[in-house]
């Protein structure tokens, strides 16, 4: 499901779900994947870029932007 250069394996995963906010939806509809948010976040945090530069697989940049907020 994902590739070998998302920053965290499987293990390191189910062992931070169980942290992060339950539910599937939001007050502005379905919340987003928190996998892919966790990723998106420590994309950033390699790359020194800004939020507009967030690769669309990490999903809309302003919603990342905010749920890091």
């Amino acid at each position: 499901m994902y590739e070998e250069r998302d920053p965290i394996d499987e293990a390191q995963w189910n062992w931070l779900a169980p942290l992060m906010p339950g539910g599937c939806r939001g007050k502005r509809g379905p919340r987003a994947d928190n996998r892919r948010l966790i990723d998106a976040i420590f994309w950033m945090v390699r790359s020194g870029g800004r939020w507009r530069d967030l690769p669309e697989r990490f999903g809309d940049y302003r919603t990342v932007k905010r749920r890091h907020c």
